[in-house]
């Protein structure tokens, strides 16, 4: 290699020397200045929970550290607010986070007369991209991800916070329907069930009872309609269909009438109060 070839390549070398230092120095110094906000956050935050913060203009701050600008307590007097909205929404609806690396999982743990149910989870990456879930199939999760995301055309914290109370209240409606259906078919009601079937992740079903008349040995089977919408725990308004024998069409209406309860109480509940002796 000739010689002019040689201090070529050694200027190439020294100019790459040096931007992967300064690179490394930026680095350094970009880490020295989040973990100086972090602290100074921290510092903030405390002085505002105990009253000793003084709200100021942006001259004062070099030389009072208990004082802050106005548009810094502005700043984070939204950050509490927001936190506080979220710390309330996890402890009313039982949504909780945690952050794994880049990416955060939000956790579902709905429960149903008293039973916990879960723990169901969904799965997001940077800029709110859906990664994953484990809800159950009658939650269409990545249809409502795309109605509350997409049909925005913008990701939001608002978005979130909209999506996630969208798939609890989906979550808990389709866990409560089933457990429904379960219950219909334990107790005392269990004795008069003849058959019950679900369609449609429990938004179509009908229950199949067997009763007697009084001083009647033979039962006689009543069948009861009703369909829900995904995101309900009770039917639809007007949904009920009542079938009875060709010899009690003439108390039809009446039945019609009695099962009325069922647009107001649970499955089980409903079918007792409007066959009750």
């Amino acid at each position: 290699m000739s010689l002019a070839g040689i201090l070529k390549e050694r200027s190439d070398n020294e100019k790459k020397t040096k931007v992967i230092t300064d690179a490394s120095q930026a680095i350094r110094n970009l880490k020295r200045q989040n973990k100086t906000i972090e602290e100074r956050t921290k510092f903030l935050r405390k002085q505002i929970c105990e009253g000793n913060l003084e709200v100021g203009n942006t001259e004062n701050n070099d030389n009072d550290k208990n004082t802050v600008s106005s548009e810094s307590a502005e700043l984070l007097y939204r950050i509490s607010k927001s936190n506080q909205k979220l710390e309330g929404l996890a402890c009313l609806t039982g949504i909780t986070a945690t952050k794994q690396g880049n990416q955060i999982v939000y956790m579902f743990d709905p429960f149903v007369q008293g039973k916990h149910k879960g723990t169901y989870y969904i799965r997001f990456g940077p800029s709110y991209t859906l990664l994953e879930h484990n809800l159950p199939a009658g939650i269409n999760v990545r249809k409502l991800y795309k109605e509350t995301f997409d049909a925005r055309k913008q990701n939001s914290s608002e978005n979130l916070k909209d999506f996630l109370k969208i798939v609890f209240r989906y979550l808990r409606s389709f866990l409560s329907r089933e457990q429904q259906v379960e219950d219909v078919k334990d107790g005392d009601l269990a004795l008069h069930l003849k058959h019950i079937e679900t369609r449609h992740q429990h938004t179509d079903i009908t229950v199949t009872l067997q009763i007697r008349e009084e001083g009647n040995e033979e039962a006689n089977l009543v069948e009861i309609g009703l369909e829900y919408e995904m995101d309900a725990e009770r039917p639809i308004p007007g949904s009920l269909k009542v079938k009875v024998p060709e010899s009690w069409e003439e108390a039809l209406d009446s039945m019609i009438e009695q099962c009325q309860v069922l647009y107001t109480l649970r499955l089980k509940e409903g079918i007792l109060s409007a066959f009750k002796e």
